[in-house]
């Protein structure tokens, strides 16, 4: 009996194996820039990738007081890339991180402009334009009182 399934099943498998290594990539493009922050601040800063959540728009086309209610508080959960200072609490967010289930592309969405990046050297090149702007210079000096 011919098996129709095989070649899809060994195609499926490459594209887990892909995936993986790229989210590997990922991570340690990440982590080399948090160990950055961590080197130049004397290990005050950090920058990590955290689970945030935000409100949903509300609806402004509701129907009825119960239907207003279901929507009430309602959130989402996204990835926020936020700068960190070690000894306290103090944060500072710098994008939203947009994974895809391939790894790549990644995209970084700072206020309501989405850049998306399609390989390693694209992101760290894109992270190095988000990390030297006025914007994030200020909150990394914040973060360092």
């Amino acid at each position: 009996m011919t098996d129709f399934f095989i070649n899809s099943i060994n195609e499926a498998i490459e594209k887990a194996d892909t995936a993986e290594e790229n989210m590997k990539e990922i991570a340690e493009v990440f982590s080399s820039l948090s160990n950055s922050f961590i080197r130049i601040s004397n290990s005050k800063v950090a920058l990590k990738i955290i689970k945030k959540h935000r409100d949903l728009p509300k609806n402004g086309l509701l129907a009825t007081a119960v239907a207003a209610q279901m929507f009430l508080n309602q959130t989402e959960p996204y990835n926020a890339l936020i700068l960190e200072n070690i000894n306290n609490t103090l944060t500072a967010e710098i994008a939203e991180v947009i994974y895809s289930e391939d790894g790549y592309p990644i995209r970084l969405k700072i206020k309501d402009n989405t850049k998306t990046y399609y390989d390693k050297e694209s992101l760290i090149d894109g992270l190095n334009e988000i990390i030297k702007s006025t914007e994030v210079g200020k909150a990394y000096k914040r973060l360092l009182d």
